[in-house]
C-alpha cells in the first residue's frame, strides 16, 4: 500500500510539472505572439428619422470625448437636404448593417460585441457597462496595422501595412472614409451636428487575404467622395473574421482638408471668448509684440464668410460674427484667421445661442 501511495505521489507530481510546462508554454506564446495594442472600434447604426437615435447621440458623443483613443465609425444612410434625402454610401451602409444583422436604430457594437443593456443588446445607452465589457476585452493582438494617408479633399490615397505574427487564412480588412464633422439642417429627428459619419469603404466588401507569421502585405487603395462635405477625414481600417466577427484590429489615422484650420492645429497664439459664443466674442492675441490688422471667418467647409480690415490696429477686439451682408452667422462650428502684420493665426469657434 506504501509503495502504491508513494506511486500515486510521483504520478500527480509528473501531471502537476506537465500542468505547468503548458501554463508556461501558453503564457509564452501570448507573449511572443500578442505583441501589439488591441485598439477599440465602436460601430454606430444610426438613422435622422428616430428618436430615440437622437436621444443616444449626445450620451455617445460625451463617452467618445472621454475616450478619444477609441475609434467610431457612424453609419448613416441617408441624410435630409433641402427636404430631399440624400443618400449616404447606401450600398456600403447596407452591406455592413446586413453583415451584423442590425435589428433596430440605434443600435451599437464594440470590437463586433453588442453594446451591452440590459433591456435591449446593442441599444448604446449604458456607457458604465459599455466601460465595464471593453474592460474585460482582450487587450492585445498579433495583427499590426500601419497607415499612411494622403488627403486631397474630395479624392485621396490610402496605403494599408497590415503584418502578423501568427497565420491567418481567409480574413477581411475593410478601409473607411470617414468624416469627422458635418451640419446639416435639422432632420426630423432633430439633430443637425454629426460626427465620425462613414462615406466610404474601399473595397465595398471588404479586402480578404491570408498572410503568414512574420509576413507583412501592402495595399494601396485611390478614393473618390461626393462634394459639399467637410474633408476633414479619418482613413479608419478594421480588420476581422467574417464569419465569427471577431476584430483582431483597428487602426486609424486623421488628415484635415487641404488648406483647413481644423482644431487639431488651431492656433494657441490667440484666445477666443466666450467660446461657444451668443453674440459678441473678444479675439485677443496672445503677444503684445504686434497687433490684429486683419479678420477673416470661414465656415468649416472652408468657405469664406466674412474679412474685415482693422484701420486702428489693436491687440484685442471685439465683434458679433457675421456674413460680410451683415446677417448674424447661424449655429454651427467656424473658423477665424488673425492676420498682423507678420504673422497668421487660426482659431475654431462654435456659434450656439
Amino acid at each position: 500500500m506504501e509503495k502504491f501511495t508513494c506511486f500515486n505521489e510521483r504520478k500527480r507530481a509528473v501531471i502537476r510539472i506537465a500542468l505547468l510546462s503548458v501554463l508556461i508554454a501558453v503564457i509564452a506564446n501570448v507573449n511572443l505572439y500578442s505583441q501589439y495594442k488591441r485598439n477599440v472600434v465602436f460601430e454606430e447604426f444610426t438613422e435622422v428619422w428616430c428618436p430615440s437615435c437622437a436621444y443616444v447621440a449626445p450620451i455617445l458623443l460625451k463617452w467618445l470625448d472621454n475616450h478619444p483613443d477609441y475609434i467610431p465609425i457612424t453609419y448613416y444612410s441617408h441624410f435630409s437636404v433641402n427636404g430631399v434625402a440624400d443618400s449616404n454610401a447606401t450600398v456600403e451602409y447596407k452591406i455592413r448593417s446586413n453583415f451584423y444583422a442590425v435589428p433596430f436604430y440605434p443600435y451599437a457594437k464594440i470590437n463586433a460585441v453588442n453594446a451591452p443593456n440590459i433591456s435591449y443588446p446593442g441599444f448604446p445607452t449604458d456607457t458604465t457597462a459599455m466601460n465595464s465589457i471593453i474592460d474585460t476585452m482582450t487587450t492585445t493582438t498579433p495583427v499590426k496595422v500601419v497607415i499612411d494617408f494622403t488627403n486631397n479633399g474630395a479624392t485621396g490615397n490610402v496605403k494599408v501595412d497590415l503584418t502578423s505574427d501568427v497565420d491567418l487564412n481567409n480574413k477581411y480588412m475593410y478601409v473607411f472614409i470617414v468624416e469627422k464633422y458635418h451640419k446639416y439642417a435639422p432632420q426630423s429627428n432633430g439633430l443637425s451636428e454629426f460626427h465620425h459619419i462613414m462615406r466610404q469603404i474601399i473595397p465595398k466588401n471588404g479586402e480578404k487575404f491570408s498572410i503568414k507569421a512574420g509576413e507583412t502585405l501592402h495595399y494601396e487603395y485611390d478614393y473618390a467622395i461626393p462634394g459639399n462635405l467637410n474633408y476633414d477625414l479619418y482613413a479608419s481600417v478594421i480588420v476581422q473574421d467574417n464569419s465569427t466577427k471577431y476584430i483582431y484590429q483597428s487602426e486609424s489615422v486623421f488628415k484635415p482638408a487641404p488648406n483647413s484650420v481644423n482644431e487639431d492645429n488651431s492656433d494657441n497664439n490667440i484666445t477666443i471668448a466666450p467660446n461657444p459664443v451668443s453674440e459678441n466674442i473678444d479675439i485677443l492675441l496672445n503677444s503684445s509684440a504686434s497687433n490684429i490688422t486683419r479678420i477673416d471667418i470661414y465656415d468649416i467647409m472652408g468657405n469664406k464668410l466674412n474679412s474685415i480690415d482693422l484701420q486702428n490696429t489693436q491687440n484685442k477686439i471685439s465683434l458679433v460674427p457675421t456674413d460680410n451682408n451683415g446677417n448674424n452667422l447661424p449655429d454651427g462650428v467656424y473658423y477665424i484667421k488673425v492676420q498682423t502684420a507678420t504673422s497668421v493665426y487660426y482659431k475654431k469657434f462654435i456659434i450656439k445661442r
